[in-house]
């Protein structure tokens, strides 16, 4: 008796265990949707030809982009993705043969395999010819131990701070 009421003990323990392991929370790969691909688009620095943008990407293997004059529409993920200059790591991209003292959209769409993000944009506009060097700091997310911020330059030669 008491050896029949230890197996089925056994039985029953091995049967909840089993149970409470399948009402597992965690996204074993089988159904759950992969974060969506995105970039984060920066202004850099601005010549009277030239402009430079930052690019961020996140869960993303490539990033495509276009850049437009601000006074045209912008464009589709589609038209982006056909029409653009793709790159495969985040970092620092520069839009030269420009005309002086107008404004540009840089478009661009981020995606991972079949997967595309939304289309972000940014605006950024080129010097005046013979412009003095300026610069435009623009502030981080500090810390309690750190400071951050962005120096966007315009027609410099050099430029240092402290």
């Amino acid at each position: 008796m008491i050896r029949s009421i230890l197996s089925w003990s056994t039985a029953l323990l091995v049967l909840c265990s089993g149970l409470l392991a399948s009402c597992d929370d965690k996204d074993e790969g089988g159904g759950g949707n992969p974060p969506a691909p995105s970039v984060t688009l920066a202004v850099g620095d601005a010549a009277s030809n030239t402009l430079k943008f930052t690019l961020t990407l996140s869960d993303a293997d490539k990033c495509t982009y276009v850049c437009t004059k601000s006074s045209e529409a912008v464009p589709s993920a589609e038209k982006i993705l056909a029409d653009g200059k793709s790159v495969t790591a985040s970092g620092l991209i520069t839009i030269g043969d420009l005309e002086p003292s107008t404004t540009y959209r840089l478009s661009a769409v981020a995606s991972n395999g079949k997967v595309n993000g939304k289309v972000e944009t940014i605006e950024h506009t080129t010097s005046a010819p013979d412009v003095h060097p300026a610069v435009v700091l623009t502030p981080g997310t500090p810390t309690s131990t750190t400071l951050s911020f962005t120096a966007a330059l315009t027609d410099p030669e050099t430029a240092a701070y402290v």
